[in-house]
């Protein structure tokens, strides 16, 4: 059985990620937030922080997070689709609800950044985990 991509250990990777969001909201509270934030790269932000945590994000929920109207979000995450980023998948409950989720290409290319991002640009002390694993990477 194939083992799913959040088995690993993330906690470094997420915190990362909550690191970059938490500078993302923090612009859009200083700034117009059309200036400066692309909303695909926030939703892939979420996206993948809520996988890495093993939540489910819906289509209306990135939206709101992100302040688009539906037809942007849904213009956005078409974008984020078309290139392999994620998948799209409904909700077997209640029929008006889409989950998204990373591919494993998506998973992949999110965690390789973000392990660069968190090597290069975020003091250790700011992210939980760091040196296990930078220590993983390593010996991988």
């Amino acid at each position: 059985m194939e083992s799913h991509p959040a088995d690993q250990d993330v906690s470094g990777l997420l915190a990362t990620a909550e690191v970059l969001l938490d500078e993302r909201w923090a612009i859009t509270e200083a700034f117009d937030r059309k200036l400066f934030v692309e909303p695909a790269w926030t939703m892939l932000l979420l996206v993948f922080a809520a996988f890495a945590k093993r939540e489910s994000i819906t289509v209306g929920h990135l939206r709101k997070s992100v302040g688009l109207a539906p037809a942007s979000a849904l213009r956005a995450l078409g974008r984020l689709e078309e290139l392999g980023l994620i998948a799209r998948t409904p909700d077997l409950r209640d029929l008006r609800r889409v989950h998204v989720i990373p591919t494993i290409e998506g998973f992949g290319r999110m965690a390789e950044y973000l392990t660069d991002v968190a090597r290069d640009r975020i003091p250790a002390q700011k992210v939980p985990g760091l040196g296990a694993m930078f220590r993983n990477v390593a010996n991988a």
